[in-house]
């Protein structure tokens, strides 16, 4: 407590400091009346805090009061202290109880309830042996626990989280079950949680990119055969020379193409359709990139913020495939038993494996959630017991579903069917009205520091690291690399098309390299050279011709050229 103190009043002083400057702490005296000038925003700043301490959660009321924290209910056994279970457990009281006051927990509740339902009185009496009961002389037929104390006739009843099985059933009569449970596999919560690089992709899944992919190109090639058929498109080159009737198309393929993804990616495009067909067409994809844009938009935020933890196992499956994490349970409980009996192949060679390493079956569920604690190490217990641990414990986890389906029950003598059928009915009757749910809740998630892990949404929200959105600059980067090439690539290709002295063609291209390096003006001097005969018969043809580049006059504008009779 005393370190808690010291951390928690650190913090406040760093949180002072941030706020404020405070060139020098005054001293402050036990034993004058004087205070310190800031002593009262530290307390303020201390009651805001939160932090996790060696006591667990410390955090201060308006009061000055600490509140949310809970405290272990300990008893002393033979083997040292050792947590109460919660079925049932002494009470916690600064005076001397006695009689059935001493107890509570969850079948003391629901003895209780059935009592005020069924009208009847009670007295609680712990086993004199601390077992469930097995039966430990078969000739005989002699049981130990509380089963031996039912078959004598020392108790009535037996009310705990006493698992119905065939073999107790030859002997007890059972009520309905109370409540239904199974067997479970106990995990240690990974400590590193994944971060995905191309977290940014994660809104849609692999078959959503591909049918946006596959849907840019699709849409991109309907324009560019569209707008060639469509006469609206086609636009005379040379208004002022009606007599040559020589007509363009924008809609080329590649500007189709980037129609659409300037389109997609919401941003201004220069080209515009303007017939009914093709603007029928962008309509269209208009409205899907809309939908797709919000949706990606909407759930983008979420994937952004949200650490994906990995397990190494999700089922008992994956345990019986491997070899590094070691799995084990309750020596000689009910679990081992199931193990031992199935004929399933899963839990055979489960069983085989624990019978080849004994040193991973536990004396003890304790012992058992010790050892997953160490790490690489699965504990297959039942899960009402995973999910009381799991609600205070959080660094551990139920992995999987239920490995098989069993129920709690109330035992009565053999024969006495008559009361196990009034106590049945007590069960249905709580059932009905909710009071078991009520009950469970209350000593799972409430009582005793349940509810300890449940993770609360805060309203804050938490920055993104280079993890997160790494993705993206890689996404540019590489965008940036190949525009680049690209570039390089068309200016490779012009010259290619020149013949005269290699001399001169590499004085021009590491003249027009400089020029663009200097970024100082978009007009440059004009080249003049011869382009390369043509092998045709057309070789006759002009053979000098003006080129210009740097500015808009690089790209040809006979690029999807028409000419009409």
């Amino acid at each position: 407590m005393l370190y808690d103190a010291v951390v928690l009043f650190s913090k406040a002083l760093q949180d002072l400091d941030n706020g404020k400057y405070v060139e020098k702490f005054p001293v402050i005296s036990c034993d004058d009346i004087s205070k310190g000038t800031d002593g009262t925003s530290i307390i303020n700043y201390m009651k805001s805090n939160k932090i996790l301490g060696l006591t667990g959660l410390v955090h201060f009321d308006g009061q000055g009061f600490r509140s949310s924290f809970s405290l272990d209910i300990l008893q002393l056994s033979k083997q040292g202290l050792k947590k109460n279970k919660p079925f049932t457990m002494l009470k916690n009281s600064p005076r001397q109880l006695s009689g059935n006051e001493r107890y509570e927990g969850f079948t003391i509740d629901l003895i209780e309830e059935l009592s005020k339902v069924l009208h009847f009185s009670y007295e609680i009496r712990e086993v004199a042996d601390k077992k469930y009961g097995v039966e430990i002389d078969k000739e005989r037929g002699i049981w130990n626990g509380m089963v031996g104390e039912v078959l004598s006739g020392t108790a009535d009843m037996a009310i705990a989280d006493l698992t119905i099985t065939s073999t107790r059933e030859q002997v007890l009569d059972f009520t309905l079950p109370f409540m239904h449970t199974g067997i479970s596999i106990l995990f240690k919560k990974p400590t590193e949680k994944v971060k995905s690089l191309f977290s940014f992709l994660s809104p849609f899944s692999a078959e959503v990119w591909l049918f946006v992919m596959a849907a840019f190109l699709g849409v991109s090639f309907v324009l560019f055969l569209v707008g060639r058929l469509s006469p609206y498109e086609w636009d005379n080159i040379n208004p002022c020379r009606q007599e040559e009737k020589i007509e363009e198309n924008c809609f080329t393929l590649l500007n189709s193409m980037w129609f659409t993804i300037a389109s997609l990616m919401q941003q201004g495009c220069e080209i515009s359709p303007r017939s009914s067909s093709t603007r029928t067409a962008a309509g269209i994809w208009y409205f899907f990139t809309l939908i797709m844009i919000s949706s990606y938009t909407a759930n983008l935020a979420a994937f952004l913020t949200i650490e994906k933890v990995v397990y190494p196992i999700e089922s008992a499956k994956d345990l019986a495939k491997q070899t590094k994490i070691k799995y084990g349970c309750l020596a000689g409980g009910s679990t081992k038993t199931f193990f031992e009996s199935s004929t399933i192949t899963t839990f055979r060679i489960m069983k085989e494996f624990m019978d080849k390493h004994p040193e991973v079956l536990m004396e003890s569920n304790e012992k058992g959630k010790e050892e997953v604690y160490k790490g690489n190490y699965a504990y297959l217990m039942e899960s009402a017991s995973i999910q009381f641990l799991t609600e205070r414990e959080c660094n551990l986890t139920q992995i999987g579903g239920l490995l098989d389906h069993k129920g709690y029950g109330i035992g009565t003598k053999k024969g006495n069917v008559a009361l196990s059928a009034w106590l049945s009915t007590g069960i249905l009757k709580l059932q009905e009205e909710g009071v078991l749910h009520t009950l469970k809740e209350r000593w799972w998630k409430q009582k005793r520091g349940g509810g300890k892990c449940v993770e609360k949404p805060s309203g804050s929200v938490r920055e993104l690291g280079l993890g997160h959105v790494g993705g993206v600059f890689v996404v540019l980067l590489v965008g940036v690399l190949l525009a680049a090439a690209i570039g390089f690539l068309e200016f490779l290709w012009k010259y290619r098309k020149f013949s005269t002295s290699q001399d001169n063609i590499k004085k021009l291209m590491v003249k027009d390299i400089r020029f663009a390096l200097t970024c100082s003006s978009s007009v440059k001097e004009v080249h003049r050279f011869k382009r390369r005969k043509l092998e045709s018969s057309q070789s006759t043809m002009a053979d000098v011709n003006d080129i210009k580049f740097g500015s808009s006059d690089f790209s040809s504008r006979n690029t999807g050229l028409s000419i009409k009779q």
